[in-house]
């Protein structure tokens, strides 16, 4: 799961793909991914069996190496003129 040891390293990660996926905060909302991370990520960090953490783990999983949060799974890139659809 996606677990920012610190506000940097998670706005790190929200300039990298946040901020470029159609699920991006736009209207004020938040984007459900990033808040079930923020809201439960502590939690459950240490309990392996825990079905909460196996969701965090499929929607936002680590790096190869563990180190750092992968791309999430729910991403999907705006378009490059920032439009959904056309007209």
């Amino acid at each position: 799961m996606a677990y920012f040891s610190n506000g940097s390293e998670g706005c790190q990660y929200e300039e990298k793909y946040c901020q470029h996926c159609v699920h991006g905060d736009f209207d004020g909302s938040g984007c459900p991914v990033m808040m079930a991370h923020m809201l439960y990520a502590y939690e459950l960090c240490n309990k392996k069996d825990d079905p909460g953490k196996h969701i965090l783990d499929a929607l936002i999983p680590m790096d190869e190496k563990g180190l750092f949060a992968a791309k999430c799974k729910m991403f999907v890139r705006l378009p490059a003129d920032g439009g959904l659809f056309d007209g």
